[in-house]
């Protein structure tokens, strides 16, 4: 648990749009890397057949403005910023289970 997201955020990206995605998330504020794959040549391809990698942008102080300056670029499939989609977060501990909602 923590108040302020310090992880990168992950990312999913066409193929041929990897370098100016790379590219806006540096202008943005971050770095971008590619996962790479554990026992095989290459990247971390999704599903889909995309891209999958992160942008570090350190501790993240305004979460819904990144994350629509991420939804906006162009050739940036998805990102792991899952701002105003839940209502209560639900999370195990060893005493049970703790409910964070929104202004908590």
């Amino acid at each position: 648990m923590s108040s302020r997201l310090d992880a990168p955020v992950p990312v999913e990206v066409l193929p041929a749009a990897w370098s100016p995605v790379a590219a806006a998330i540096g202008d943005l504020g971050g770095e971008a890397t590619l996962h790479g794959g554990s026992g095989k040549d290459g990247p971390v391809v999704s599903d889909n057949g995309n891209l999958v990698g992160d942008g570090d942008f350190g501790a993240v102080t305004d979460p819904g403005a990144l994350s629509q300056a991420l939804s906006a670029t162009p050739g940036l499939v998805e990102h792991g910023l899952f701002v105003g989609m839940a209502d209560a977060v639900y999370v195990g501990t060893g005493d049970g289970v703790s409910v964070r909602r929104p202004g908590d």
